[in-house]
């Protein structure tokens, strides 16, 4: 089954949602002027950069399953800076593509960051965010 979707807006969403996601997990208040929280869906190639991010050591790792597979979640908190977090996610197990008309790679799961402005890599993460 296809649904027509704004993908600007669930992209949107993901970004709330890991702002929240940090804090809930870790206190992180992630100020809009001095941090940044951006994500996205990435083909094999991008998500398997992330996967690599969230695999590294941490400070802390969270990994729910919420509503029986309604939103399931991975994340982890760099131990050198707590506003740098990775995330993964899936809503309802939702796979988004292109569209009919547009070739693309199906994506399952939405990957974020959360990392404060000042770090140099944050400029690298918005290029590959695309924003």
């Amino acid at each position: 089954m296809s649904l027509p979707l704004e993908g600007e807006k669930l992209i949107e969403l993901f970004e709330y949602i890991i702002k929240g996601l940090a804090y809930w997990h870790w206190k992180v208040i992630l100020p809009p002027e001095s941090c940044l929280a951006k994500a996205s869906y990435f083909t094999s190639a991008g998500a398997e950069w992330f996967e690599r991010l969230i695999s590294y050591t941490a400070k802390h790792r969270v990994n729910v399953n919420l509503g029986n597979g309604v939103f399931i979640y991975e994340g982890a908190q760099s131990a050198e800076c707590s506003e740098l977090t990775v995330w993964r996610m899936s809503l309802y197990g939702a796979e988004i593509s292109g569209g009919h008309t547009t070739y693309a790679e199906r994506c399952a799961n939405a990957y974020g960051i959360t990392a404060p402005k000042r770090m140099p890599a944050a400029s690298e993460f918005l290029r590959l965010l695309g924003a």
